[in-house]
């Protein structure tokens, strides 16, 4: 799938989107966060979309910490932080953070020095407090997950390997008549 084809899929499905950012503000946010972005959602804000309007709750880089339960979330911290979060985590049910061994969670995550989604960066909102986060750093770099549960709820990967194939799924779906709350508004 080209880019150009991507856009041109994303135009003509009616989804409500925001102008691309600059590649140069791309690369000072990398450069303030001390991390690169993967390469096709580089791609994709810099040439489609950087999010969206609203009824489309696809979230702009600026809202990367969206969800985050960090009193000041600071990308330079956040996101250089490996991202605990992997595709077996829903096979531990309410223990996912636990088998992580991350030291402190529980005080640190109630004092809003630590967030599970470190490492990670909000690319839509489903709503309810449940998002899309991709992954920016750790080895599963790239991938796709819903989360919103909290401790409790585990987060769950989406089929698609990359940002790119799970945004051109999705869009692909609005355009076959199928709703998608994150991108259409309609439940």
């Amino acid at each position: 799938m080209s880019l150009e084809h991507l856009k041109t899929k994303v135009q003509d499905s009616g989804i409500n989107i925001r102008p691309p950012l600059s590649i140069e503000e791309v690369r000072e946010f990398e450069a303030q966060a001390g991390i690169s972005l993967p390469v096709d959602y580089v791609e994709f804000i810099t040439t489609i979309a950087n999010g969206g309007f609203s009824p489309c709750r696809l979230s702009p880089l600026a809202d990367w910490h969206y969800r985050y339960d960090i009193k000041r979330p600071q990308p330079e911290i956040c996101l250089t932080q490996p991202c605990i979060i992997t595709p077996d985590a829903v096979q531990h049910g309410d223990k996912w953070i636990d088998v992580q061994n991350v030291d402190r969670y529980e005080e640190r995550w109630d004092n809003h020095e630590w967030d599970p989604l470190v490492g990670t960066i909000c690319v839509a909102e489903l709503g309810c407090g449940w998002v899309y986060s991709l992954i920016i750093n750790g080895p599963f770099v790239g991938r796709i997950f819903a989360y919103g549960g909290g401790a409790f709820l585990p987060p769950q990967f989406v089929e698609e390997r990359t940002f790119t194939d799970w945004i051109e799924s999705s869009v692909d779906k609005i355009v076959d008549g199928k709703h998608l709350s994150f991108l259409d508004g309609k439940v």
